[in-house]
């Protein structure tokens, strides 16, 4: 495995962006990049409930899918299952209710996971009286407090259905806090860099990003960004499984794969 420094961490983050952005300027996207991380920081604490809920819908559709094919139905989506309050008033045995609304994804477990989770933030909200609330029960220093992260991701896989480490920390980067979603992309690609042992290892993937972000000093939510879409540049798959275009990906230099 090799040995992260800066020089490597500004070198893989640069030649990324430059694969998937040729035609944009590194430092003024990263400047953008870092008043968006703290645009969201700054509101964090306003987020209600439905937005939170809403944002956890969407992960758990996005998990396993087309990107595409989900982004085409999202608001349906969110129309029918969105709203907590009204849909925790089902229970799991009434997925069909949903299942068979028009222009839905008909994922019954997916499905069936929103509906358990709806009655799971009911209560979150009636007892804390708000989702970030009940975030802030962990720690007074969010959203940057990385150790208060792991805890509440814990929290989240025990209490909530279809939140696992990948979902789990996918759904935490979208209400602001400071981690990587480590889907098939992001592990390949670190694997193929030379920076994690193994695709299956999570802690380790997410450990590397959070010291490539530091190195470089950009949101964990940029980085996140370049990683998955180092997979494909210009509507081009690059870093697939078998044969990735490794001669059209400006990471080829680093790569162990190539």
């Amino acid at each position: 495995m090799k040995q992260l420094t800066e020089k490597l961490a500004n070198d893989i983050v640069q030649a990324a962006f430059k694969t998937i952005f040729p035609d944009k300027d590194y430092q003024s996207e990263k400047i953008k990049q870092c008043q968006k991380q703290r645009e969201k920081e700054k509101n964090f604490r306003n987020q209600t409930s439905e937005e939170c809920f809403k944002k956890m819908v969407e992960v758990i559709f996005y998990a396993g899918l087309l990107a595409k094919n989900v982004t085409e139905r999202i608001e349906s989506i969110l129309a029918a299952l969105g709203n907590f309050n009204e849909v925790s008033k089902f229970d799991e045995n009434d997925y069909e209710k949903f299942y068979n609304q028009k222009n839905i994804i008909k994922n019954e477990k997916k499905i069936k996971a929103c509906l358990h989770n709806a009655k799971v933030m009911k209560n979150i909200d009636l007892k804390y009286g708000s989702f970030i609330n009940y975030l802030y029960s962990f720690s007074d220093k969010l959203p940057n407090d990385t150790e208060a992260t792991e805890k509440i991701l814990d929290d989240l896989r025990a209490k909530f259905k279809f939140i696992g480490p990948r979902t789990g920390r996918h759904f935490l980067m979208m209400l602001g806090l400071p981690t990587v979603k480590p889907d098939v992309m992001v592990m390949r690609v670190l694997h193929r860099l030379g920076l994690i042992d193994s695709e299956k290892d999570i802690n380790k993937a997410v450990e590397i990003c959070s010291e490539i972000a530091k190195l470089t000093d950009i949101p964990q939510s940029f980085l996140d960004l370049l990683l998955v879409k180092i997979g494909q540049s210009e509507g081009v798959e690059l870093c697939t499984i078998n044969n990735p275009k490794c001669n059209l990906c400006g990471l080829e230099p680093y790569c162990e794969y190539s």
